[in-house]
């Protein structure tokens, strides 16, 4: 779902499924230093950075297991003693 948000420094964020786009608030251009060299460009596209990886909307077998084994450990830190059946 796209939505703008503006904020307190004059910058306007527009939200997207794929990341955010930095758009001037007032002004033609946003101005920013990088490595020493400026840039005046129209906006900026920031990628959207999950959490979690995530294919074809379904999280990798990696980032599944981890998050089960993150489960686990919050359950016998909440249970201590308790044994588990396996």
């Amino acid at each position: 779902m796209a939505g703008v948000v503006p904020d307190n420094r004059g910058l306007t964020h527009s939200r997207t499924a794929h990341g955010v786009v930095i758009r001037p608030k007032s002004g033609k251009s946003l101005k920013f230093q990088v490595g020493g060299k400026w840039f005046n460009v129209k906006q900026v596209t920031m990628p959207a950075r999950p959490y979690f990886p995530v294919i074809n909307g379904k999280l990798t077998p990696a980032a599944e297991g981890e998050l089960c084994r993150a489960g686990e450990r919050e359950i016998a830190r909440q249970n201590p003693g308790m044994k588990w059946l396996s």
